[in-house]
C-alpha cells in the first residue's frame, strides 16, 4: 500500500513541476520580443496573419501563421504556418511548418513541409536569451520547386534541347542532354530530404530534387550568423551522376564553381566552341552567377 502511495505522491509532485516549468517558459515568452529580435538579427520584416495562441492542457500548444519578407537577401516566405507542441507527460515534443510560397531569385518553392521532433523546452532553459535556438533538432522536409526563366532564357533552352536530340538520335549516350536542358525549363520538380539545425548552422547531405529522369542531390550547411553557404549540388540522370556544382560564400552573390572532371564536360569536347559556350551561359543565367 505505501508504494502506491508513493507512487501517488511521485505522480503528483512531477505534475507539479512540469506545470511549473511549462508557467515560467510562458511567462518568460515575450512575442514581441521574439519577433524583434529576429527582425532585427536577419534583417526581415514578419507579418502576423494569425497572432501566437497558447494551450497548456492537455498539451503545451503555440500556434501561429506568418508572412515574412527579408529584403536584403530578396527572399519572401507566404503564409508560413508554425505549429509547435509538447505532450505534457512525455518527450519529444512536434514541430511542424507549413510554407505556401518561397520566392528567392528565379527559384519559387510551394507547399513545403517541414516537421521534426524536438525538445523546445530543454533548447529554451538551454538558451533563454536566443529565442530561435528553440527550433534546434532534425526535420523532414518535403515540396515542390520550378525554376522560372526568362524568354531569353527559354529560347536558348529550345535551341539547345534540339541540338542534343539530334545529336543523340546518332550516339548512345548513358544520359541526354536534352533532357538536362528540358528540365530548366519551366518544369515542377519535387524535391525530399532531412535537414538539421544546430544553433546558426544548418546542414544536410541528403535533399533530393527529382525532375523527370533527372535528380539533384544537395550536400552542404548554411551559416544564418554570417549569411554563408557551403554546398554541392550533384546532377544525376538515370541514376548516374554527370555534374558537381560547388556553391560556396555570401548568399547574396555566392561563387559557383563546375567541376570540369564531369562527365558532362567530358562529353561536350566535340569541338564545337559555341555550343559550349551557350550552355556555360545557360547555367550561369538559371543560377544568376551575375546578379
Amino acid at each position: 500500500m505505501s508504494i502506491l502511495k508513493n507512487f501517488i505522491l511521485f505522480s503528483i509532485i512531477t505534475l507539479i513541476i512540469i506545470y511549473v516549468l511549462i508557467y515560467i517558459f510562458i511567462i518568460n515568452f515575450n512575442e514581441e520580443d521574439l519577433i524583434k529580435n529576429i527582425e532585427d538579427k536577419y534583417n526581415i520584416e514578419v507579418v502576423e496573419d494569425i497572432p501566437f495562441e497558447f494551450n497548456i492542457f492537455p498539451k503545451l500548444n503555440v500556434i501561429s501563421r506568418l508572412d515574412i519578407e527579408d529584403q536584403q537577401n530578396k527572399i519572401v516566405y507566404e503564409n508560413v504556418n508554425i505549429d509547435l507542441s509538447q505532450p505534457i507527460f512525455y518527450y519529444p515534443g512536434k514541430l511542424q511548418i507549413k510554407v505556401e510560397k518561397i520566392l528567392f531569385n528565379n527559384l519559387s518553392l510551394d507547399n513545403i513541409n517541414i516537421s521534426g521532433k524536438i525538445n523546445y523546452i530543454k533548447n529554451y532553459f538551454n538558451n533563454p536569451n536566443n529565442y530561435e535556438n528553440i527550433f534546434d533538432g532534425e526535420y523532414n522536409i518535403n515540396g515542390n520547386i520550378i525554376l522560372q526563366t526568362t524568354n531569353e532564357d527559354k529560347l536558348l533552352i529550345s535551341f539547345l534541347k534540339l541540338f542534343f536530340e539530334k545529336l543523340e538520335n546518332n550516339k548512345n549516350y548513358d544520359y541526354a542532354f536534352s533532357k538536362l536542358i528540358d528540365a530548366f525549363g519551366n518544369e515542377r520538380s519535387n524535391f525530399t530530404g532531412i535537414i538539421r539545425k544546430d544553433k546558426n548552422i544548418i546542414f544536410t547531405n541528403d535533399i533530393l530534387i527529382n525532375n523527370q529522369s533527372n535528380s539533384i542531390l544537395i550536400e552542404g550547411k548554411f551559416d544564418t550568423d554570417n549569411d554563408y553557404l557551403d554546398s554541392v549540388l550533384k546532377l544525376s540522370q538515370n541514376n548516374k551522376e554527370y555534374l558537381n556544382v560547388i556553391i560556396k560564400g555570401n548568399i547574396q552573390q555566392p561563387e559557383i564553381i563546375f567541376d570540369q572532371n564531369s562527365i558532362f564536360f567530358e562529353n561536350l569536347k566535340s569541338g564545337n566552341n559555341i555550343i559550349e559556350e551557350n550552355i556555360l551561359k545557360l547555367l550561369n543565367s538559371l543560377l544568376r552567377i551575375n546578379d
